[in-house]
């Protein structure tokens, strides 16, 4: 649970609490009741932005553990580097295997 749900529910909570006084209050006199709905609305506010940031914190965070996962499925570093040095359009959809005739890095063997 991040710091701002917490928030959220505790706003929540308190807003509920003073919506339950406020209608004990109304009982009594209807301007009794203004000052606890005020504040309950005001917590409700509250409740409404910290829950807009906890859906930023968990977006963030699992946006951070799909970069983590894509992170586990590259090739180690040394593979990388030769890929990415690679000499034809061939050699690169064949995974290493295969080269162009055009490919300038192919040992050339004489006829002779």
């Amino acid at each position: 649970m991040t710091p701002a749900r917490r928030t959220t529910h505790t706003c929540y909570a308190l807003a509920a609490a003073l919506s339950v006084s406020a209608a004990y209050l109304a009982t009594h006199h209807w301007l009794y009741a203004l000052p606890a709905v005020t504040a309950a609305t005001v917590f409700l506010s509250v409740a409404d932005c910290y829950r807009i940031e906890d859906r930023r914190i968990r977006a963030r965070h699992e946006q951070a553990l799909l970069a983590a996962l894509a992170d586990e499925q590259l090739p180690p570093a040394d593979a990388r580097r030769q890929l990415d040095d690679g000499c034809c359009d061939r050699w690169w959809t064949s995974a290493g295997a295969e080269h162009d005739r055009t490919c300038r890095t192919i040992a050339r063997r004489s006829a002779a």
